[in-house]
């Protein structure tokens, strides 16, 4: 597993399809989004129209999961809901992108009302839902995945809050 890798290329054309206010966009080849929601990633979809980006709504996610797995040909999956309860253990999944560290929303008054109870509990919860995520493509202990995670604020969270991770994770980590 690798997180927040940086290695040079050299000098390659890169095309950039940037959205607005989300700063979507495709580089290098690799689609690299903050698809937090069904909007942006039909968005990603219909504007690169690629047969190889398969998105999900909440009807078919299951299908497009199975249709994954299954084509002969190498997809993407374009999802704002894959962090937990999908198994894309071996070539199902060998690289995924967290574009933002999935903090719980501090909108909701319910987690307000935890994090205020609990001065841990909002770190922990963010702890979790990273390793539950990255989860999804290493799911044995031959099973191999790159990972990476985009958000600028990453290296601040896991500095606070490098005891809240298995060693193992912390092992991980290039």
């Amino acid at each position: 597993m690798k997180l927040l890798g940086k290695k040079s290329v050299g000098k390659r054309h890169v095309f950039d399809i940037t959205v607005e206010r989300t700063h979507n966009f495709v580089a290098s080849g690799v689609v690299v989004h903050n698809c937090v929601n069904y909007r942006v990633a039909k968005y990603l979809v219909d504007t690169i129209k690629s047969p190889r980006l398969l998105m999900h709504d909440a009807q078919n996610r299951e299908d497009m999961i199975e249709f994954h797995m299954q084509s002969k040909d190498p997809t993407v999956l374009i999802s704002p809901s894959m962090t937990e309860g999908v198994d894309l253990k071996d070539d199902a999944s060998r690289f995924q992108i967290l574009c933002k560290v999935p903090f719980p929303y501090l909108g909701d008054r319910v987690i307000q009302l935890r994090a205020a109870k609990n001065s841990n509990w909002y770190s922990c919860q963010t702890a979790r839902a990273v390793i539950q995520a990255l989860g999804r493509s290493v799911r044995n202990d031959t099973d191999h995945a790159v990972s990476y995670i985009l958000d600028s604020d990453w290296q601040r969270f896991y500095r606070s809050n490098r005891n809240m991770f298995p060693s193992e994770f912390s092992d991980a980590l290039s």
